[in-house]
């Protein structure tokens, strides 16, 4: 059971071409006569299962706002249809609801109009105690838990994916021709392909957590630095919301300017609930079941006919069907050997060793991109990683993947936060004003020769002061001997 508080904020659009964008927030959502001015809405809820969304349409302006329209009205009997028998499963729903949002998108629009538009959507869940995110396009979900903001979707439109492949570097997402260019989107007919929204994200929610659901242009307009630092600021959420939408406005923004912020304010423990016992009266009972075992044994008569019926049909065929799949077999494993014998030898077969595939180098696709000591958003941050910084993959799961920091930290990062190719690859690198190496002075010079001299005159030869030439000592000695015999002689 989750205690909430939504703060709406949706603006209008003041010149054409722009997404046209509506909210649903537990029921609430954007009306025709709504839009001739700032729709500002806060409600309180209070329940066990909750459904917030916001939807950004691009396409024709006409067909664009009427299909949203019809979407947003027929989406709580949507979300009814996609639940599904007890116990609520999250996977089952999502793939429900997104199918039928697709088809509903599909039908509703008017042929008149030039194509059928394009749908980014983000839904967020409650249910429990926990927030479930689907979403798909180029709106974003936001996550903000004391000092942590984190982004917890990603992008699905070409110039993300060539971020991703290392195609393009960072800098050029902004000014990509492909930037608005969606892969997955509401409005997907058979020949676009599946449409495939992410659903991993799962977080138990804490009192005091807030999360955003952003429209395009807030997005495109505002970083995440600036968000994260209304977020951080000691006001209340309505002022934070008017911030957020102002600074965007402030920004250029023209249009697609919807924000949906639900703040947590109380995270109630689930109770568990006995279930009622059954008192009906022994003896109505009794007689109940002496009435239903006497229609039983003629039923159980009437079947053992029946069966023994069947059998004598079914079992010769039974048996055609066994020792078929029995010659089935045989010939498939004489052929796989004969196949197996040809391939004998053949020892040039690549194979790829699962700890290479695994100890790889990953690089963060965003600053602010948090190491969590445990697989959970709750779990204590032992590091924050920055674009471009690099990790080595330890395991991978669909929503998080175990790491190593360059620092030697072992971790957990949300798996759509790392990238095997390296975002910062190719970015302009700030270039130098001066050469760094120091200009050195006359006296500096001086100095230098002076010690270079003792230098010399220290490490002279040892050769020549310590040690005699043995050959000049013998021609010395040779000499001397000379000499006294020549002396002798004229003597």
């Amino acid at each position: 059971m989750i205690k909430t508080n939504c703060y709406v904020r949706c603006e209008t659009n003041t010149i054409p071409g722009l997404p046209q964008e509506n909210v649903f927030c537990n029921g609430l959502f954007r009306k025709p006569e709504d839009y001739q001015q700032s729709f500002i809405k806060t409600m309180p809820f209070e329940a066990p299962f909750q459904v917030f969304a916001l939807f950004s349409a691009r396409g024709n302006d006409g067909a664009a706002a009427s299909v949203l329209q019809k979407l947003v009205r027929e989406f709580p009997d949507i979300v009814r249809r996609s639940i599904g028998p007890k116990p609520f499963q999250f996977d089952i729903f999502s793939e429900h609801l997104v199918r039928l949002m697709n088809h509903h998108v599909v039908q509703t629009t008017d042929r008149n109009h030039t194509g059928i538009p394009k749908i980014s959507f983000s839904v967020a869940v409650i249910h429990g105690n926990t927030l479930r995110i689907i979403s798909a396009g180029n709106t974003r979900v936001f996550l903000h838990r004391k000092d942590q903001f984190m982004c917890l979707t990603k992008d699905h439109t070409v110039a993300s994916e060539l971020l991703l492949s290392g195609v393009i570097s960072g800098d050029e997402v902004a000014a990509h021709p492909k930037r608005e260019s969606l892969t997955q989107y509401l409005g997907k007919t058979d020949k676009e392909g599946l449409l495939v929204p992410d659903t991993t994200i799962s977080v138990d929610l804490m009192a005091s957590d807030a999360f955003f659901l952003l429209g395009d242009g807030l997005t495109r307009h505002l970083s995440t630095e600036e968000i994260q630092a209304v977020a951080k600021k000691e006001t209340d959420w309505s002022a934070k919301v008017s911030e957020i939408v102002g600074l965007s406005i402030s920004n250029g923004a023209k249009g697609a300017v919807s924000l949906l912020l639900i703040d947590v304010k109380e995270v109630f423990a689930p109770v568990k609930t006995n279930q009622p016992s059954n008192h009906t009266s022994s003896s109505k009972s009794t007689k109940q079941y002496a009435n239903r075992q006497k229609e039983g044994v003629s039923r159980v008569r009437g079947k053992q006919s029946i069966k023994r019926r069947l059998l004598s049909i079914l079992t010769p065929i039974l048996l055609f069907v066994v020792f078929a799949m029995i010659g089935y077999i045989t010939m498939a494993a004489i052929l796989q050997n004969r196949k197996a014998d040809l391939n004998k030898g053949n020892d040039d077969i690549s194979t790829v060793d699962p700890e290479q595939v695994l100890n790889r180098i990953m690089y963060a696709i965003n600053d602010q991109v948090h190491i969590y000591s445990e697989e959970s958003l709750d779990s204590q941050s032992i590091q924050i990683l920055y674009r471009g910084e690099a990790v080595t993959l330890i395991s991978q799961g669909s929503t998080f993947s175990k790491v190593i920091s360059s620092s030697g930290n072992t971790g957990f990062v949300i798996s759509v936060m790392i990238s095997e190719f390296d975002p910062t690859i190719e970015e302009a690198l700030p270039e130098l004003e001066a050469d760094p190496t120091p200009i050195p002075t006359t006296e500096a010079t001086t100095s230098a020769t002076h010690s270079t001299e003792a230098t010399h005159a220290t490490s002279a030869d040892p050769t020549e002061t310590d040690v005699s030439d043995p050959t000049e000592t013998s021609e010395t000695s040779g000499t001397s001997e000379t000499s006294e015999t020549s002396e002798t002689s004229e003597t």
